[in-house]
């Protein structure tokens, strides 16, 4: 459908994938219920899922857009598709180039390092999907240091506002005057904040515990 407009792209783009014929001007429009392999689009959506998880982990964590980190993945007996490990290892580079992995300290194996085993809380465990799995380790996603006072910082924010919160749904003159919908405004509220706190603490306890092996 692009090639009317810019053609020496389409061209070049379609010579790059598997094709028949010699030019892309020849060839026959786009047909509505064509076959499709549902095994490719399968493997495709796990590489997606998989970068997915790592980038969300990085958001999460805080990491430098610029630091590659090292990557775990691990295909298990649940995966139907047999030849998935296979695929995501041919295509660990480009995985490495989108999740800003470290290609050189990455992985694609059938069960999960021994590390993982020994020392759980010194990784990161990610489930993309059913059968697939990425592990990252922690020492490779920030400086502890640092994400101690980070989420030291937070924690203390978060126990500020939880406390603030609560105190004013505790207060009967504010349950009983306020509307019922700013109320359960304010329920709401406080269950998020409490759910972020837990999430905040977790992994202050994690990179606290990191700190204190490395010491």
């Amino acid at each position: 459908l692009l090639h009317p407009f810019v053609p020496y792209v389409t061209e070049e783009v379609w010579r790059s994938l598997p094709h028949a014929g010699e030019t892309l001007m020849l060839q026959d429009w786009p047909a509505l219920g064509a076959a499709t392999d549902a095994q490719a689009v399968g493997r495709f959506e796990a590489l997606q899922a998989l970068v997915r998880s790592v980038r969300n982990a990085r958001a999460e964590y805080a990491v430098e857009p610029a630091k590659r980190i090292p990557a775990y993945a691990v295909v298990t007996g649940a995966c139907t598709d047999a030849g998935l490990r296979g695929a995501l290892t041919e295509e660990l580079a480009l995985i490495a180039t989108l999740a800003r992995l470290d290609v050189a300290a990455c992985t694609v194996s059938g069960e999960p390092p021994p590390a993982t085993l020994s020392d759980p809380g010194a990784f990161v465990q990610l489930v993309v999907s059913e059968g697939l799995e990425v592990y990252l380790p922690l020492a490779g996603l920030a400086d502890p240091k640092k994400e101690v006072a980070r989420l030291s910082k937070q924690a203390e924010k978060f126990e500020k506002e939880i406390s603030g919160l609560a105190g004013r749904l505790e207060s009967p003159k504010f349950v009983e005057k306020a509307r019922p919908d700013v109320v359960e405004k304010a329920r709401k509220e406080l269950s998020d904040l409490e759910e972020q706190f837990a999430t905040v603490n977790a992994r202050l306890k994690q990179m606290q515990a990191l700190l204190a092996a490395q010491q």
